[in-house]
């Protein structure tokens, strides 16, 4: 009732382990050496105590291959590696004080070492690109806590797809949000285009619902309306203080006859 882990269901390491090559290595604080277990198809092959630091290891290879026929249903190696590295890089920014490192090939595509501030963890990825038209999320109402980056109209998209939201440190993907944030722009943005944001919220657990999805990468909340109009709220104040609405600035030239006339940035008349 109250899940703080980024944990799945128990069952997925069964469904893993039955359509792979698998291996689990774990070790509690209390024990002097851990345990390995190591399965093929699902059958357990064998399991060794073994000397290994405190935690937890998974090993997944041969993905789909005793499932023929569920492999094909996978995209390209170009798809499925993008889906993975975007996959860490949004994890990473909600967990900046882990690190992580991605290798394909024996090639590290990138190594984000543990970071002291989510601004520091954004400036080791991909995400650099937004540092100039980010502006900081701070606001904390009725036990929930917003945090994050707005960007500034500059930085709109056509789409969605630069819309981050954590809840939790989990991240989610939630269209209700996703409208409070767009109601918190505007008059911000131009039509047909959307808000850039890392939105991290706060809330206690007990009131949020991980397991709507076998994923958890959708939740329920229990007071959604509150929630919802304290972003939208917050948002609006945040972009107001910190005037990030579109500008216009004109300049006049005077002609003969003493009449005004608009002159263009060049200071040609137009």
């Amino acid at each position: 009732f109250a899940v703080k882990t980024l944990g799945f269901r128990g069952e997925a390491l069964a469904s893993i382990a039955a359509i792979s090559r698998f291996t689990i290595a774990t070790r509690d604080r209390v024990q002097p050496v851990g345990a390995e277990s190591h399965l093929t198809g699902g059958a357990v092959e064998r399991i060794r105590e073994v000397g290994i630091p405190v935690g937890t290891s998974v090993e997944v290879s041969d993905l789909f291959f005793n499932t023929p026929a569920r492999k094909k249903f996978l995209k390209g190696a170009r798809a499925e590696y993008a889906a993975i590295a975007e996959t860490i890089t949004t994890t990473s920014l909600a967990h900046p004080g882990v690190a992580f490192k991605l290798a394909r090939d024996g090639e590290v595509i990138f190594d984000y070492p543990s970071a002291s501030h989510l601004k520091e963890r954004v400036l080791q990825t991909h995400y650099r690109a937004w540092d100039p038209h980010l502006l900081p999320l701070d606001a904390a109402q009725g036990g929930v806590a917003l945090q994050g980056y707005l960007a500034s109209a500059e930085l709109s998209r056509i789409n969605r797809t630069a819309q981050l939201f954590f809840i939790n440190n989990r991240p989610i993907k939630s269209l209700p949000l996703s409208y409070a944030l767009q109601r918190g722009y505007d008059g911000y943005l131009p039509p047909g285009h959307f808000p850039v944001a890392i939105i991290l919220l706060t809330i206690d657990p007990a009131l949020v619902d991980v397991n709507v999805h076998p994923t958890k990468r959708e939740v329920r909340l229990q007071d959604e309306r509150f929630v919802l109009e304290l972003l939208t709220h917050a948002l609006r104040d945040h972009l107001k203080r910190a005037d990030h609405a579109p500008s216009i600035s004109f300049s006049y030239a005077l002609d003969k006859k003493k009449k005004y006339i608009p002159a263009a940035a060049d200071g040609t008349k137009s």
